[in-house]
Parts: structure tokens; C-alpha cells; sequence
């Protein structure tokens, strides 16, 4: 049977910029998640005058977004690190088996279980 840890999937409660878990987590209008300095140094660094974009998914903002911090993510890292697990780093993680017959992410729903599991302790 798989460690608990090695279910935590890295993408879900880890920073896409830095790819660490999440520091003090917020969510754009996008939906993605990011760390609240890694977002405000990316939005800094970035040259398109008033319009800002999710280093993501590349949607585009106007005008800057206003941050606000994503409790749940917080509270899920939170109890991560309580737990002493691990993220799944990106070069571990494989490919997510999805079946063709009902085109369910099979990796996504265990990852959202043990999510869920997580946040109840």
C-alpha cells in the first residue's frame, strides 16, 4: 500500500512560481493559487502596464487583481505540516491514468480524497 505522503499530490498545495508549498496562499481571479509574495514579484516584474496575468494560464487582468488569501489552502497546509507529510515533487509525480469509458482523473480524485481526509483531522 502507498504512504499517505505519496498521495499528497505537489500540484494541488504547492506554488507554481516557486514550487514549494504554499506560503501565505492566494487566489486570482483565474482560480490558480500562488504564494502572495510570488504573485506580487511576478505582477512587479512583469512589463505590460496595467493588464496582469496568471504565470499559469496566462489569463489576463485589468486592473490588478485584488489578493485575497485562500483559507482552505491554508488551513490544508497547515495541517500538512502538523502531519509531518510531504509533497510529491514534480520530477515523482507520473502520469495520471484517466479511463477512456468515463473520463474520470483517477489521480485527482484520490489526491482530492486524501485532501479532504486531511483537512477533518
Amino acid at each position: 500500500m502507498a504512504q499517505v505522503g505519496e498521495l499528497v499530490n505537489h500540484d494541488r498545495l504547492c506554488c507554481f512560481i516557486c514550487q514549494d508549498i504554499f506560503k501565505d496562499p492566494v487566489t486570482i481571479p483565474c482560480g490558480h493559487n500562488y504564494c502572495k509574495s510570488c504573485i506580487k514579484g511576478y505582477w512587479n516584474q512583469e512589463d505590460n502596464g496595467d493588464e496582469y496575468s496568471c504565470p499559469k494560464c496566462r489569463m489576463t487582468f485589468f486592473p490588478k487583481p485584488i489578493l485575497c488569501q485562500n483559507t482552505m489552502v491554508a488551513e490544508l497546509v497547515e495541517k500538512l505540516k502538523k502531519t509531518g507529510l510531504q509533497t510529491t515533487p514534480p520530477e515523482h509525480c507520473y502520469y495520471r491514468h484517466v479511463r477512456p469509458d468515463t473520463h474520470l482523473d483517477l489521480e485527482a480524485v484520490r489526491s482530492t480524497c486524501l485532501v479532504f481526509s486531511l483537512y477533518q483531522l
